[in-house]
């Protein structure tokens, strides 16, 4: 054992001694603080002008990424307007419309003040998508028709969550309405379903009772590692209905600690479909075909799964020379950080 070595102040990095160990430790402490999200600071990263880019420059940059994907050519846009008040976001490599497709669009709406379109992609898909009843009552049918014809009656998980926060966003953005413009409601009754469906009716939920874990789909008891985002299921703890909130604080401790179980140690991949404990699901491939790889997904899983283990050896970015005595990954992590700050 080498280095500082008090009860309550341990340190044991070679060659420090109790004043290295405080200031390396003030120094992991501050760089947490630059960590913390923009939810906490206020303060909201904008990496375009970090790189040195002037505001005018970011500012026409995505206005013409934005109005290329909304209202470009034919062959490039994504979105298509549907009558007096309605709109849907094509998934254009299968002709149809996903509530992943309209959800991320219901976000990226929300973010880029674009309350119109907004309005129009969630009343398509509150009018096409949504199931009033039956077995997935309260869910979105994942794929429909450009027609609003649905393809299935079953969800596909991912589309509920974002549905939730992109509603919960606008919310908070541009205020409740009426109706299903009543946004933090229908935001909220998402989420009870996800929890409840299946407790006095037939049906079942998409969260797992036992465990916290989001389901693949609300019939089967495994997941996929790219439908798992704690950070929204932090602020569903604060904004669903009361006596849900403590479920939700629970499924982001629960989907963080399935990550670190479903990702790859150093690559940060996942199979695209997972048992709870995090290893590949093999199974049914006559159903779903093979899903117990890396998949196009799992890059969402990625990204947090390394941003998790980067807050995790965030002080190594205090170390120096021989000190530096860590697996070949965080030295990795570490070069990242150093460029992020």
């Amino acid at each position: 054992m080498t280095g500082y070595d008090k009860s309550e102040n341990r340190c044991h990095l070679p060659g420090t001694g109790e004043e290295d160990c405080r200031s390396l430790r003030a120094k992991g402490h501050e760089r947490m603080d630059e960590m913390k999200g923009a939810y906490y600071t206020k303060q909201y990263r904008n990496v375009f002008a970090e790189c040195g880019h002037s505001q005018e420059e970011i500012d026409a940059k995505l206005k013409d990424a934005f109005h290329t994907v909304f209202y470009g050519a034919e062959g490039e846009k994504f979105y298509f307007e549907a009558g007096d008040d309605m709109g849907y976001f094509e998934d254009t490599g299968n002709f149809d419309a996903r509530t992943e497709g309209m959800s991320y669009a219901m976000m990226m709406c929300v973010q880029m003040d674009m309350k119109n379109e907004f309005d129009r992609v969630w009343k398509w898909a509150r009018t096409y998508m949504y199931m009033e009843d039956g077995y997935n009552k309260g869910y979105f049918a994942w794929s429909c028709q450009t027609n609003g014809t649905k393809n299935d009656r079953g969800p596909a998980p991912d589309g509920e969550e974002f549905f939730a926060m992109a509603l919960f966003f606008a919310s908070h953005r541009w205020g409740d309405g009426e109706g299903i413009f009543n946004y933090s409601q229908e935001a909220k009754n998402i989420l009870s379903a996800c929890i409840h469906n299946g407790e006095k009716e037939p049906g079942d939920p998409i969260m797992e009772p036992e465990n916290y874990l989001i389901r693949f789909i609300p019939s089967r008891k495994f997941s996929d590692p790219s439908y798992h985002c704690p950070h929204f299921y932090e602020l569903f703890a604060e904004w669903a209905n009361e006596e849900d909130r403590d479920f939700w604080k629970k499924a982001a401790q629960a989907s963080r600690d399935y990550l670190k179980k479903a990702c790859h140690p150093e690559t940060g991949l996942a199979a695209e479909y997972a048992y709870y404990d995090g290893k590949p699901y093999p199974e049914e491939q006559d159903v779903f075909g093979r899903h117990d790889w890396y998949y196009s997904d799992s890059v969402i899983s990625a990204q947090c799964q390394k941003r998790e283990q980067i807050q995790a050896v965030v002080v190594i970015s205090s170390l120096t020379g021989a000190q530096r005595r860590i697996p070949k990954t965080l030295h990795t992590l570490f070069r990242i950080r150093t460029v992020r700050g």
